[in-house]
């Protein structure tokens, strides 16, 4: 896949479709980013219950920002993106149980699981452990047979 520079796709408000046809069922999203921005400690309630072997004070918490619709036949949660550093290792979107499910943190910011419905429009935010490091970052996809191209 080719690098799409985070900064380009915020910054350009650029839509960009997002297809998994390594599913069953094609899986097809239009995608815009909107915001790309480090999270403070102190915007996390009850910090401490987030599961101990996330190393969260060695790195940086980002969130990514992003409106989409599902241009599927079905409902579906599977919307696969990554974040790429400049030495291309990647990083997934965090799944703690309390940093993106349980807390007040979750909920304010679009971090639970849902489905969505063919043809509506959803406001989604992911969360990324990175590196305490400075970097260029850049989107890309988890799994082969996903593609993520501006349009």
């Amino acid at each position: 896949m080719k690098k799409i520079s985070v900064e380009h796709a915020i910054n350009s408000s650029a839509w960009f479709q997002y297809e998994n046809s390594g599913l069953s069922d094609t899986v097809k999203f239009r995608v815009r980013f909107t915001c790309f921005r480090q999270v403070q400690f102190s915007e996390i309630d009850d910090i401490d219950n987030i599961d101990s072997s996330l190393p969260i004070r060695d790195g940086k918490l980002f969130l990514l920002s992003f409106e989409l619709i599902n241009l599927s036949k079905e409902s579906t949660s599977s919307l696969y993106i990554s974040i790429q550093d400049n030495d291309n290792c990647r990083f997934d979107c965090l799944g703690s149980d309390h940093l993106t499910k349980n807390s007040d943190f979750a909920r304010r910011n679009k971090l639970r699981n849902i489905q969505f419905l063919p043809k509506f429009k959803y406001f989604k935010d992911y969360i990324f452990l990175l590196p305490n490091e400075e970097s260029n970052y850049y989107l890309t996809t988890e799994f082969n047979g996903c593609t993520l191209t501006e349009i």
